[in-house]
């Protein structure tokens, strides 16, 4: 693959299976992104049109700014990350895992049928999907889907795939169309015109988008489809096209 192995596998699955312990799983390497602090907004995506010959000046079509062209500068202390698709087969016990998606079994520590007691006592129902209408009688409203999650955990078997998340065992559910990435730190730095690249750095307070970015880390992208941060809540543009190919 070019990597002697990648520092964090990213599953991006659209359902997670008994996932309680649900933690905002960090990038690679302690967690490159950040917040977005008081100045312009900390982050591009888009792909690069151009990028200057010792490399520390990049410029991209933004896919989170209406295709306006924008600048990104670099420096010594920029982190370059590359991004490619990868198969179930590819994951091995050891891997750490981060997972998005819809929790889809729940361990429970207590169970009431008919009712929630604390609601009855006025604490509080009991979350989305109540087990009865309001009136005597009355059909329940519809079911709500469950909330979106993220966790990541250390995989300790491989079939069924099953994660070790703060000590508890979680087994993994991939749904139809889930998406399947690797992600490792480059050697060196590897970007071009063409590649879609994720950008997290930081802008001057006050700045708007047209200000250059100071790049924290690149990720260039080289899957299929195109990296989506937020897949299923909405994010920050569309696909857009895929990256160079030199992630593996």
């Amino acid at each position: 693959m070019g990597h002697s192995r990648w520092l964090r596998l990213g599953v991006l699955a659209a359902a997670l299976a008994a996932a309680t312990h649900l933690v905002l799983a960090q990038p690679p390497g302690g967690g490159p992104g950040g917040g977005r602090g008081r100045g312009g907004r900390p982050f591009e995506v888009g792909k690069v049109q151009t990028v200057s010959e010792d490399g520390k000046t990049i410029t991209l079509t933004s896919e989170v700014n209406a295709d306006a062209v924008v600048t990104v500068t670099a420096d010594d202390q920029t982190l370059y990350y590359a991004v490619w698709d990868v198969e179930l087969a590819d994951v091995a016990v050891g891997d750490v895992l981060v997972l998005r998606g819809t929790p889809v079994k729940i361990q429970v520590d207590q169970v009431q049928v008919g009712g929630d007691l604390r609601e009855l006592l006025g604490f509080g129902g009991p979350g989305p999907n109540p087990p009865a209408g309001d009136a005597a009688g009355a059909a329940p409203p519809p079911p709500q889907p469950m909330a979106f999650g993220m966790v990541n955990g250390t995989v300790v078997q491989t079939n069924p795939l099953t994660v070790d998340v703060n000590g508890l065992q979680v087994e993994v559910q991939l749904a139809e169309g889930a998406t399947l990435t690797a992600i490792a730190r480059m050697e060196e730095p590897d970007i071009a015109a063409g590649d879609r690249v994720f950008v997290g750095g930081s802008r001057p307070e006050g700045a708007d988008a047209t200000t250059p970015l100071q790049a924290r880390v690149i990720v260039a992208d080289s899957t299929a489809n195109g990296v989506q941060l937020m897949r299923g809540r909405g994010g920050p543009g569309g696909p857009g096209a895929p990256g160079g190919g030199r992630g593996n």
